[in-house]
C-alpha cells in the first residue's frame, strides 16, 4: 500500500470508530446487545444498563472502552453493578462479594484522616481500587459522579450497592439475579 492508501484507510477506520463511539456515548436502555435484558426488570425495581466512563476532576473524559453497568432503582434507593454478574455464569470477584455479602459489622470505621470516602476505605479493604479521588465514573460529562470499585478480575461494582446488600439481602432484588459462579476463595471481609 502507498501513503494515500493508507491514509484513507485510516480514515475510514477512524470515522467509523467515531461513529460507533458516539452511539455508544449514551445509556443503553435496548437490549440491542442483549444486555439490556439481564438488568433487573420487576414489578418494583426497574434496571437499564449504563455506560460511564472516567472523567477527571477538570471535566476531562477518558477516551477508552465504557464501563458497561446495571443501574437498578427503586424509588430513592439505587444500585450500581458489573453487567456482566447479570448475565454470564463466569465467576468474578464483584458476584462473589455480592453472593457471600460483607461482614459489614467487621469493617473498621471510616478514617477521614487517611481516605477521601467511606467507599474508597472500603474498596481498598477489599482490595479493590476506586479512582474517584481525582474524578469519577459518569455517564456525560460533568454529570454525577459514581463511586466504582473495581477488582483485579475487572469486575466492578459500587461499594455502597455492596453495603446495602450486605446488610439487606433482599436490597433491590440484586443478589437473588446474579447468575456468576462465586469463585471458591477466601475474599477479605466476605461471610
Amino acid at each position: 500500500m502507498n501513503i494515500l492508501q493508507n491514509a484513507a484507510l485510516l480514515l475510514i477506520t477512524s470515522t467509523a470508530f467515531s461513529c460507533a463511539y458516539a452511539q455508544t456515548t449514551t445509556d443503553e436502555t435496548s437490549a440491542g446487545s442483549g444486555i439490556g435484558s439481564y438488568c433487573i426488570k420487576d414489578r418494583t425495581n426497574k434496571g437499564i444498563v449504563k455506560n460511564l466512563w472516567f472523567e477527571y476532576a477538570e471535566g476531562t473524559l477518558m477516551n477508552g472502552v465504557p464501563r458497561r453497568m446495571c443501574q437498578i432503582t427503586n424509588g430513592d434507593n439505587m444500585g450500581l453493578v458489573d453487567a456482566g454478574i447479570f448475565f454470564s455464569k463466569d465467576p468474578s470477584i464483584a458476584a462473589t462479594y455480592l453472593s457471600r455479602g460483607v461482614a459489614v459489622e467487621k469493617l473498621p470505621p471510616f478514617d477521614p484522616n487517611k481516605w477521601a470516602t467511606p467507599s474508597h476505605q472500603f474498596c481498598a479493604l477489599l482490595n479493590g481500587i476506586e479512582m474517584s479521588a481525582s474524578g469519577g465514573w459518569v455517564t456525560s460529562k460533568h454529570g454525577a459522579q459514581n463511586d466504582l470499585c473495581t477488582f483485579a478480575d475487572g469486575s466492578a461494582l459500587s461499594i455502597y450497592t455492596l453495603i446495602y446488600t450486605s446488610m439487606d439481602r433482599k436490597f433491590l432484588g440484586i443478589v437473588s439475579k446474579i447468575k456468576a459462579t462465586p469463585l471458591n476463595i477466601n475474599l477479605p471481609y466476605s461471610r
